[in-house]
């Protein structure tokens, strides 16, 4: 009986035994390291900290009013001027820039639902 070469080799390889062998084994990802994942973990930082934060002062008729009081007196009121419970409360108005441009521009084109 001839042997065949290579058959002893074969015999013992991972493969005939059911086992993947080392170079066909699924590779371990590798972890998140690119610009995308910078960026994906970036605005979840940003949202996190939005939820933490209250929100204050997002009516837009409040601003609004706001910068048609300010346009009419020429002047940035320091006093809680819409406020029904404690009006003569000291509130410095720090967004009185985007109430004057927000007044502005509804003299202008107005509040259209198109």
């Amino acid at each position: 009986m001839t042997k065949t070469p290579g058959w002893g080799k074969l015999a013992r390889s991972p493969r005939v035994l059911g086992v993947p062998a080392p170079d066909e084994r699924p590779k371990s990802r590798p972890p998140l390291r690119s610009p995308d994942a910078l960026a994906l973990f970036a605005l979840l930082v940003f949202v996190a900290g939005r939820c933490l934060v209250p929100m204050d002062e997002t009516d837009m008729f409040f601003n609004l009013k706001l910068g048609e009081i300010i346009l009419e007196s020429g002047k940035i009121p320091t006093e809680n001027l819409l406020s029904f419970t404690y009006p003569e409360y000291r509130d410095v108005n720090l967004a009185w820039v985007f109430q004057v441009i927000l007044a502005i521009t509804h003299k202008l084109g107005g509040l259209s639902a198109r």
